[in-house]
């Protein structure tokens, strides 16, 4: 019941939204000023699009440093994994 409630809520709502009359946007579009406002988000959502290309680069790049290289046999198939790991450790401990 309560879905069903919430569905026709819903369906109902742009009704509502039709039956307002939106003043600010018929003064700007009447003195010219709705481009410059267009304008303007155009430039926030371009400039936000650039920014996440840019993080999502620079974090491709710090991922592809990160992973190990991986080599190929030729003869085995197998796959071998570099990795350099310096171990800081006393010869004396070893033994």
């Amino acid at each position: 019941m309560k879905r069903l409630l919430n569905l026709l809520v819903l369906l109902a709502l742009p009704i509502f939204t039709f039956a307002q009359d939106v003043e600010m946007a018929d003064v700007l579009h009447e003195n010219g000023k709705i481009y410059v406002v267009v304008g303007v988000l155009a430039i926030i959502f371009i400039g936000l699009v650039v920014y996440l290309i840019t993080i999502d680069r620079r974090l491709t790049k710090i991922e592809n440093e990160m992973e190990p290289k991986s080599t190929t046999s030729a003869s085995s198939g197998k796959v071998r994994f570099k990795a350099n790991i310096k171990l800081d450790v006393d010869e004396s401990e070893l033994k």
